[in-house]
């Protein structure tokens, strides 16, 4: 028998159907996440075709995160193509991967809202928050972990396929052009 508490609360919300419920949860949530994201248009470069406004601010926070390049004496990300290079590479995609990796950059930029309490998306956090953050990911749980490298990847990738990049790690480029060895591309494995 429910106590008198329980019908109470259970008359009180029982015209709140678990649609409208969620509705307007998700109303409320779009609602705050509109008003503390306002304001922080970046302009998208003309030359990028795939990456909305907001992945492009993403991935602008992700290469200050991952390559402090005047920090350590690298080649300085404005000095090479990364962004065009990620725009190329996610343009690459299959349409349904391509949503699904938009959804993942959206969960990863507006999850410090929740993940750490941040108040904040992480393309606006500071450097020790964002650093905090990417390693909340790093040792979270399996779907964490496993979009958090992609976006590593998808950075590093970007990055270090730029020759301008190999200088300051005294890299020569690929030993088969030093050698004069002809690439294979894609060759298959010798039968058995």
């Amino acid at each position: 028998m429910p106590s008198t508490h329980e019908r109470l609360l259970a008359d009180a919300l029982a015209p709140l159907s678990r649609r409208r419920f969620f509705l307007g949860a998700a109303a409320g949530l779009g609602t705050t996440v509109a008003a503390c994201t306002s304001g922080s248009a970046t302009g998208l470069p003309a030359d990028l075709q795939t990456l909305t406004p907001g992945e492009y601010r993403l991935f602008q926070r992700l290469a200050a995160v991952f390559l402090p390049t005047t920090a350590v004496g690298l080649t300085p990300v404005e000095k090479v193509p990364l962004f065009r290079n990620i725009d190329h590479m996610l343009g690459l995609l299959p349409e349904p991967l391509r949503n699904d990796l938009g959804l993942g950059l959206k969960l990863f930029d507006y999850g410090s809202y929740v993940i750490g309490w941040h108040f904040s998306p992480f393309h606006r956090l500071d450097d020790a928050s964002a650093e905090t953050y990417c390693r909340a990911w790093q040792d979270g749980n399996e779907i964490q972990r496993g979009l958090f490298q992609a976006l590593r990847q998808i950075v590093y990738m970007s990055y270090w396929r730029e020759p301008d990049t190999w200088a300051p790690i005294d890299y020569d480029g690929p030993v088969t052009a030093k050698w004069g060895i002809p690439r294979l591309g894609n060759a298959p494995l010798p039968a058995e």
